[in-house]
């Protein structure tokens, strides 16, 4: 297959890709308004396509971020780089409904055809916080212990120790971490 075969190949399942995506997809045109939205984005939001296609993206934004939002896509329009374009973040999205869940998502700044639009792929990230938010409380609950406490990664090295292991040995954590204890 040669690589313009394959290209428009490409074309013709872009679409469909994006359409049948498990993550949700928004993409928004030079003026700001939606024109793709996946039925994935609509679970998430809990907004149907009619709903959103068409009408600015801020009323997908979360309502505390929305005053500042305008600004900050115009500043990128213009050639600033967005904090959050070309990489994933963790961001709570508010449904129609008010709700709010945790999600991660990627913005990709798309130039085509002489205009500029960004694509937002999007999933629900709420048990993946939930499991950092009992991490961390469980690490501040052992830190707290007055009996020394290490956690050992596969090869036996320090990965992490409380309060009480370095009272008692003399070591900061970051000395600790990576040693073997015998």
């Amino acid at each position: 297959m040669k690589l313009t075969d394959a290209d428009n190949a490409a074309d013709g399942i872009f679409f469909p890709a994006l359409e049948q995506n498990m993550m949700g997809a928004v993409l928004i045109n030079e003026n700001d308004e939606v024109m793709f939205f996946n039925p994935a984005a609509e679970k998430l939001w809990g907004y149907k396509r009619e709903e959103v296609i068409g009408n600015n993206i801020d009323m997908l934004i979360p309502r505390d971020l929305r005053p500042a939002h305008p600004e900050y896509i115009r500043h990128n329009r213009e050639g600033g780089k967005a904090r959050v374009e070309g990489m994933s973040r963790e961001l709570q999205l508010e449904k129609k409904d008010g709700s709010k869940i945790w999600t991660r998502f990627a913005l990709s700044k798309v130039s085509a055809e002489g205009k500029v639009y960004y694509l937002a792929l999007v999933r629900d990230a709420s048990v993946e916080m939930a499991q950092k938010e009992q991490t961390r409380q469980l690490i501040i609950a052992v830190d707290h212990l007055d009996r020394p406490v290490i956690v050992l990664d596969p090869e036996r090295h320090i990965v992490q120790c409380n309060r009480a292991f370095t009272e008692m040995f003399g070591y900061c954590i970051s000395e600790a971490s990576g040693m073997q204890p015998d």
